[in-house]
């Protein structure tokens, strides 16, 4: 699967990618680092067998981004935990 993924990220990006390695892997897929030739010299890519999870999670990531967040950071919150109004119990 890594060359797979290098020559899709040299035939999208139009760089030179000379590494890709799995740096983690769920029920849904799998997520990759890839090491270009120029900036940003590392990229993640993320592929599933299931294009609606991606297509949801690509639109989430776009609209933070249209926010200027700085960073992305993904959590998972403990299914014990509820909100009431005066915030978090």
């Amino acid at each position: 699967m890594e060359k797979e993924i290098i020559r899709l990220v040299e035939e999208k990006l139009n760089c030179r990618a000379s590494e890709a390695s799995v740096i983690g892997k769920g029920a849904s897929g799998s997520a990759y680092k890839v090491k270009l030739d120029s900036e940003p010299y590392n990229i993640a890519v993320k592929t599933s067998g299931y294009p609606q999870l991606l297509f949801d999670e690509y639109n989430r990531i776009d609209f933070i981004s249209r926010l200027q967040i700085a960073e992305v950071i993904f959590c998972r919150r403990a299914w014990r935990q509820r909100i009431s109004r005066n915030g978090i119990d």
